[in-house]
């Protein structure tokens, strides 16, 4: 294959143009990045061009495109950011070059006849990482044109964030569409509740003080009340308007939540609380907190059909510079961390990648709407905290939600570097 010839800082003509063009007109996400992937393959003397998104956590990089010599991955295929040459591109937040093709997994399946060669870009936007892309060829690549790639890359990152906020769009409309739905059913369900308890108290006053119908009626009573808890949930979910948070002791709301986690759960399986007193408070809806627990523990429950042992925990945490350096999602400050681990069945790096992503479940037909844990990361990232997920096939799963202290100032954005060429 021939190549154009180089132009200003040895970019082939044409290429920023093709992706230039590309960012702008192409469709959904991973049409437009496979577009700039295939631009990139014929314009340079590569043989490969991947690209990658960070997901909500920023812990895993999500394929979006290849072009190119060698087998597609599958669709799916996720790479852990801790793993990973391309982790160390995106945690750095500046290009690697490297003239040997390093040991890679998500390299694996690359001819090393092939490509020798290797440029890893972050994608950059604000400071803030949102993927990467990767280029390998069989020529040098600190010295040609793979070492001048910053402009397209920047030109890529761009296209790529406007249409991860497109999509956030559609995905808003639709949970707007959810919560009207949910709000029409939760004010159906407070009338037929207003009519069980009403006939409840009518009832009452007729029974003698030694009837075993007092207590039947009593648990009539009490479930219409977990119901009606339900019902104001159900409110919650695409409120336009959030409740004015107040200072919460997030202990109070695990122990007051202890019984009805309970409930959520098979008799086999036990619900374990190591709650730190020094934790501290946080600001927050205690509606909002509670439904992001009655969320974990459902998915939990779901997750051990065998039984098994679901954890709370609480304790005080800090999130220094280097903490946030090397967790895009993360501002430094003082949290309080409220984990949620259960021995269940795990997750993959696949799985795992898109876990808040609205509407996306592992569960079987009718058994999930997939809105439970996108939820929970809107409710945490609003109150300016964020979640660490960490699973394994067979293992387990483990939630970590950061909540800054309501006693220190919301955190502050991180100063990241902007991409610089090095080579290892």
């Amino acid at each position: 294959m021939t190549h154009p010839t180089p132009g200003r800082l040895g970019l082939p003509a044409g290429l920023t143009a093709d992706v230039a063009c590309a960012a702008a007109r192409a469709g959904p996400l991973a049409q437009m990045l496979q577009l700039c992937a295939a631009a990139l393959v014929r314009h340079l003397p590569a043989s490969l061009a991947r690209v990658w998104t960070l997901n909500a956590t920023g812990d895993v990089l999500v394929h979006q495109a290849t072009a190119g010599h060698g087998p597609p991955p599958d669709a799916a295929a996720a790479v852990p950011v801790g793993d990973s040459a391309l982790g160390r591109v995106v945690r750095q937040r500046r290009p690697v070059l490297a003239d040997d093709v390093p040991a890679d997994p998500a390299l694996a399946d690359v001819g090393r006849p092939r490509a020798t060669a290797f440029a890893g870009y972050p994608l950059v936007v604000d400071g803030v990482p949102i993927g990467a892309l990767a280029v390998l060829a069989a020529g040098p690549a600190a010295d040609g044109p793979l070492a001048d790639l910053a402009p397209v890359v920047n030109l890529i990152a761009v296209g790529a964030e406007r249409k991860r906020l497109e999509d956030r769009l559609r995905q808003a409309e639709r949970l707007a569409a959810v919560g009207r739905l949910a709000g029409g059913v939760a004010h159906d369900l407070n009338n037929l509740l207003m009519v069980i308890t009403g006939y409840g108290d009518l009832v009452r006053p007729h029974l003698p003080a030694d009837s075993p119908a007092l207590g039947t009626v009593a648990e009539i009573d009490h479930a219409a009340g977990r119901a009606a808890g339900l019902a104001r949930r159900l409110l919650t979910v695409g409120r336009p308007n959030r409740p004015a948070p107040g200072a919460l002791d997030v202990n109070a709301v695990v122990t007051g939540l202890e019984h009805f986690l309970g409930q959520l759960l098979r008799p086999d399986t036990a619900l374990v609380l190591r709650l730190d007193p020094r934790a501290g408070r946080v600001r927050a809806d205690a509606g909002e907190l509670e439904q992001v627990l009655i969320n974990l523990a459902g998915n939990a429950g779901d997750a051990m059909p065998r039984g098994g042992r679901l954890t709370v925990e609480t304790a005080a945490a800090e999130v220094t510079d280097e903490d946030a350096w090397a967790r895009p999602q993360a501002r430094p400050g003082r949290y309080v961390r409220l984990a949620v681990a259960d021995t269940g069945a795990g997750m993959d790096a696949a799985a795992r990648a898109r876990v808040f992503e609205p509407f996306f479940t592992t569960k079987g037909p009718g058994r999930g709407t997939g809105l439970g844990l996108a939820t929970v990361w809107e409710i945490v990232r609003q109150t300016g905290g964020h979640v660490a997920v960490s699973s394994e096939p067979g293992r387990g799963t483990t939630f970590q939600l950061y909540l800054p202290r309501a006693d220190d100032p919301a955190p502050a954005a991180t100063d990241l570097a902007q991409p610089v060429r090095v080579a290892p």
